[in-house]
């Protein structure tokens, strides 16, 4: 089952929820420790070892990033062209909104079937 990252903008404190993929959207999220109802998705963090490059991303470096879009926006497309691998146009699409600045919840509501579409395994519960 995945886990989401979330931040309470009651309390500021970011958190974690295990939702599946077939109640993801559909299950209200609180915060665990101020019980608000107002949290956003984080992008997680993310963590890649090339070899080739030697190049990493480590969960911190993302952290820093997370009120910065367009730093994620750079940051994910400069992971794909040290992996040497090109990845769907889905990627794409997010990383252009995100280095225009887009926020994460903006582009999850106007590409909805992007996150629908994410790995959408009704069996995983």
């Amino acid at each position: 089952m995945p886990a989401y990252l979330f931040r309470c903008n009651e309390c500021q404190k970011r958190f974690e929820k295990n939702i599946s993929y077939s109640k993801y959207g559909k299950v209200p999220v609180f915060c665990p420790y101020c019980g608000g109802k107002e949290v956003e998705r984080q992008i997680s963090p993310v963590r890649l070892n090339l070899p080739s490059k030697q190049s990493q991303y480590a969960p911190g470096d993302m952290e820093r990033m997370e009120n910065d879009p367009k730093a994620v926006g750079k940051a994910l497309r400069t992971m794909e062209q040290q992996s040497g691998n090109p990845l769907a146009p889905e990627f794409h699409e997010v990383v252009e909104r995100l280095e225009k600045g887009q926020s994460y919840t903006q582009i999850e509501k106007e590409l909805p079937e992007i996150t629908a579409s994410s790995g959408d395994d009704s069996s995983s519960e």
